[in-house]
C-alpha cells in the first residue's frame, strides 16, 4: 500500500519520537516500504540578516549543525526495529513545515507520519503548529500520532 513513508523527527523531543515507533514498525511489515526519516533544523539565515563578512562562517556552522542533527537522527532511529536497507536519513536546513512538505514531494511520499504533542486540558482539540500545517498543506496522506 505504501512505498515511501516520510517520518519527520523532532530529536529534541524524545517523547514524540517514542510515540511513532510502534506505528512505523507495524507499517514496515506491510509492503516493505522505504522509510525516510527527516530532521529539519532552521538556518541562522532565517533569524539574522547576513553581511558578506559572516556568511562563510555561518555556512560552515550550518554544515556542522547538519552533521550533528543527522547523527542525532540516526541515534533516535536506532530505537526502531526496521530493516536497514529500507531506511533513509535526511537532514536539511529549512523552516520545519517547508522542509517536511518539500521532502515529501522530493521522495514521492505516499504517507507522512508525524507525531504531535499530547493533548491536555487547554490544547485538547489542537494539533501543534507544525503538525497542523502538514495536515493542511500536504498533497499526500498524513497520519498524526499522539
Amino acid at each position: 500500500m505504501y512505498k515511501n513513508i516520510l517520518v519527520p523527527i523532532d530529536t529534541s523531543n524524545k517523547a514524540l519520537v517514542n510515540h511513532v515507533i510502534p506505528h512505523i514498525e507495524s507499517l514496515s511489515k506491510f509492503d516493505d516500504p522505504h522509510i525516510h526519516f527527516l530532521v529539519v533544523i532552521p538556518s541562522y539565515k532565517m533569524f539574522i540578516g547576513l553581511s558578506y563578512g559572516i556568511e562563510k562562517e555561518i555556512l560552515t556552522e550550518d554544515n556542522q549543525r547538519l552533521k550533528l542533527a543527522e547523527a542525532d537522527l540516526k541515534n533516535e532511529v536506532s530505537k526502531f526495529n526496521l530493516p536497514e536497507d529500507r531506511v533513509h536519513y535526511h537532514a536539511i536546513l529549512e523552516a520545519p513545515i517547508d522542509g517536511i512538505l518539500t521532502t515529501a514531494e522530493k521522495i514521492h511520499a505516499d504517507l507522512i507520519i508525524i507525531s504531535s504533542r499530547s493533548p491536555n486540558i487547554s490544547t485538547k482539540y489542537l494539533l501543534g503548529s507544525t503538525a497542523s500545517a502538514v495536515v493542511r498543506y500536504a498533497e499526500t496522506s498524513v497520519l498524526v500520532v499522539r
